[in-house]
């Protein structure tokens, strides 16, 4: 199992840049996003692990089991322990908004009624930046940085960054697009640039039904395990000449998870061409990929780590350097 994607909010935003400059001297850029968020149904919970064990809050274990199979599909549950006889002693309850009017299987009563009735520790919840996931959550943070200075030299510059927070299969939710060409005028000039992306997706258990599309995606597992994985791709140019072209691209939005997580980064350099003479590019390139993972299966805790890390780098006089990274994480539905 891996990645899920995330929801759209109800509000949705679009940004789109375009830069082109054409100069001979001094040429900066920065540009920088964060970006978290979050999909998590709200959630009501008791904590009655103060009052554990205690029988006056035991409940049958047949019962138990009965109740989840109604709040697990929805993103909540029953958390405690068994404590032998067929009983079992909750230690807290996590009921998702949708089911809080809703009558307790077998019962005539509420599981609003039931939670305000009782003494725990009482915390209605779901959004970002609250320390521990809730039941059923999952959280993306994405960050993308780039950084261009260029000194004493003819400059070409042209970059195209959108960023979308919409839910549109087949386009991407980051894509910025830039190419740089650099000339130093008498060898003293320099053009550094540097540029990353990042994606970091945690989230805990939750429902397959209420996640994927495809009816028999339930068939292979009936939950999408937790888990928690980090991606980063980036580039970095030192140069007196060069021309470069990268991309760098990432999707994750989606309202339902039979598609993966992905993210992209390509960077090809070369040198300049005069007169049918080409020279090659001058200085330093390098591109960088680190994957960390951790992966759960169902019912259980950590089942698997995959780190992996890949560094090129090519210094000199360069006639070409080319790297394509990709990275893709999905839930195995078929």
């Amino acid at each position: 199992m891996a990645d899920g994607r995330v929801s759209q909010t109800p509000e949705i935003q679009g940004i789109s840049t375009t830069t082109l400059i054409d100069a001979v001297g001094t040429v900066s850029e920065t540009d920088s996003l964060a970006w978290v968020l979050m999909d998590a149904p709200l959630m009501h919970s008791v904590n009655n692990q103060s009052m554990a064990p205690n029988e006056l809050h035991q409940q049958l274990a047949s019962s138990v089991a009965l109740w989840n199979a109604q709040l697990q599909p929805a993103g909540g549950s029953i958390e405690g322990f068994e404590v032998g006889g067929g009983w079992f002693q909750p230690t807290q309850y996590n009921i998702p908004d949708s089911l809080w009017d809703t009558f307790i299987p077998g019962t005539q009563v509420t599981w609003k009624q039931w939670l305000e009735a009782t003494n725990g520790v009482f915390t209605t919840k779901a959004g970002i930046h609250e320390g521990a996931l809730s039941p059923g959550e999952v959280q993306v943070m994405t960050t993308y940085s780039d950084k261009l200075t260029a000194i004493d030299g003819f400059v070409t510059w042209k970059k195209d960054a959108m960023v979308t927070t919409a839910d549109q299969l087949g386009t991407p939710n980051v894509q910025m697009d830039a190419t740089l060409q650099f000339d130093s005028m008498d060898g003293t000039g320099r053009a550094v640039r540097e540029e990353s992306l990042m994606l970091d997706t945690v989230a805990n258990e939750r429902a397959t039904i209420s996640s994927v599309l495809c009816p028999f995606a339930v068939d292979k597992s009936s939950t999408i395990p937790k888990y928690c994985n980090y991606v980063t791709m980036g580039s970095k140019v030192d140069t007196s000449l060069t021309n470069t072209v990268t991309q760098a691209k990432e999707s994750f939005v989606g309202a339902a998870s039979d598609f993966p997580v992905t993210m992209n980064y390509q960077i090809a350099a070369k040198g300049l061409t005069y007169d049918r003479v080409t020279f090659p590019m001058s200085g330093t390139a390098s591109a960088a990929l680190v994957v960390d993972i951790k992966e759960a299966r169902n019912g259980t805790g950590l089942a698997e780590t995959l780190v992996y890390k890949e560094t090129s780098t090519a210094s000199g006089s360069i006639s070409s350097f080319n790297k394509a990274m990709n990275y893709q994480s999905g839930l195995i539905i078929h």
